[in-house]
């Protein structure tokens, strides 16, 4: 019973390298701060995960809202700079 509830209910992402940097989705593993501009991933260093929770009543059936749960920790291409400008 319990496996039926993780494999239904939790989404395990990772975020690929050349991908936009989603603040919703992501956490820069080198300082954590937000990023307001447009940056791309890396690499990625640890794995996210998504809830997937039913929205509505029964007759609804298959309509699920995701809640994230963990973000995917991400090394940035501007981590690139500050490694080389050291």
């Amino acid at each position: 019973m319990f496996d039926e509830v993780i494999s239904n209910d939790f989404e395990v992402f990772i975020a690929r390298p050349g991908e936009k940097f989603k603040d919703r989705m992501m956490e820069d593993a080198d300082d954590g701060q937000a990023r307001t501009e447009e940056v791309l991933v890396l690499c990625a260093t640890h794995i996210g995960l998504i809830k997937r929770v039913p929205v509505g009543t029964v007759w609804e059936k298959g309509k699920k809202q995701k809640i994230m749960v963990l973000k995917a920790k991400v090394l940035l291409e501007s981590f690139l700079n500050t490694v080389l400008e050291d």
